[in-house]
């Protein structure tokens, strides 16, 4: 049965007498719908009114890559902040020499220390 659909496999077996239970298995490639395998397998002795087990493949979106900061920014930040030895939120009493207008959000680490308050929230003012 494999490669067929679940309708055709389904067809050709209570035609032959056989009734059937159907289960899927998530995929990230194949045809969807399509007969993965089958028991017992075919060519086996299998008394009438048996049941087949087919199982179905079932097509999934493949889970995406995890998202990586470009290489011109530092990770942890958006807006995205370009590598630098230092920032500070302008109008504070930090030297720079970069200065950010807020307000910018961390997103787990902060390497640049902006969020004096743990908010999650950078240069609010």
């Amino acid at each position: 049965m494999g490669g067929r659909s679940e309708a055709e496999a389904r067809r050709i077996l209570r035609e032959a007498g056989f009734r059937v239970r159907v289960t899927s298995e998530e995929r990230t490639s194949g045809a969807d719908g399509s007969i993965l395998r089958q028991s017992p397998r075919a060519g086996r002795r299998v008394a009438p009114n048996a049941f087949i087990d087919v199982v179905v493949l079932d097509l999934v979106a493949p889970a995406p890559e995890p998202s990586e900061p470009p290489e011109d920014c530092t990770s942890g930040y958006d807006p995205c902040l370009a590598p630098m030895t230092d920032y500070d939120c302008a109008g504070g009493e930090g030297d720079g020499p970069g200065y950010i207008d807020g307000p910018v959000y961390i997103e787990g680490s902060d390497p640049y220390e902006l969020d004096n308050d743990g908010d999650g929230v950078a240069c609010e003012t």
